[in-house]
C-alpha cells in the first residue's frame, strides 16, 4: 500500500477515493442516527466532495484527446470539454509533436501531440484544414 508506483496507479487512486467516501458517509450516517445532524451534514459534504475529486483525477489522468472536425477544434480539459469553433481561430500550425493554435484575440495555445501520424493521415488533415482556416501553415 505505500510503494510509490501503487499511488500513481489511476485504479489505486479511484479505489482510495471510492473508500474515503464510503467512510466518509458511514461516518454521516452513524451522526445522523445519533441526533448529530450538523455533523452528519459535514461528513456527507465531505464525501461529496471526494466523489467529486474521483471525478477529476479520472478526467485529468485518462488520455485526453483533440478532435478537428466541421463544426471545430474540440479539446478535452479536466473540468469539461471546450469546443473551439474555425471562426476564432487566425492561424493554426500542425507539425508532428506540436498543435498551436493563434485565435483572433492575438492568445495562442499550444498542445503536445503524442500520436504519431501516416503521411497520408497528415495530408488529409492539412488539407481539411485549408479548406476551414485561410492563414493555415502546416
Amino acid at each position: 500500500m505505500f510503494r510509490p508506483r501503487l499511488l500513481q496507479n489511476n485504479e489505486a487512486n479511484r479505489i482510495f477515493r471510492i473508500l474515503e467516501a464510503g467512510f466518509l458517509i458511514m461516518g454521516g450516517m452513524h451522526f445522523l442516527q445519533n441526533k448529530l445532524p450538523l455533523i452528519a451534514l459535514l461528513f456527507i459534504f465531505l464525501s461529496a466532495v471526494m466523489l467529486l475529486l474521483l471525478w477529476m483525477e479520472s478526467r485529468i489522468f485518462q488520455e485526453q484527446f483533440i478532435s478537428i472536425d466541421a463544426s471545430g477544434i474540440h479539446i478535452e480539459w479536466p473540468l469539461r470539454n471546450q469546443k473551439i469553433p474555425f471562426s476564432q481561430i487566425k492561424k493554426l500550425v500542425f507539425n508532428q509533436q506540436y498543435l498551436t493554435l493563434i485565435f483572433r484575440n492575438e492568445e495562442i495555445r499550444q498542445f503536445a501531440i503524442e500520436q504519431t501520424y501516416h503521411p497520408e493521415e497528415i495530408q488529409e488533415l492539412q488539407s481539411f484544414l485549408k479548406q476551414q482556416i485561410p492563414d493555415y501553415m502546416p
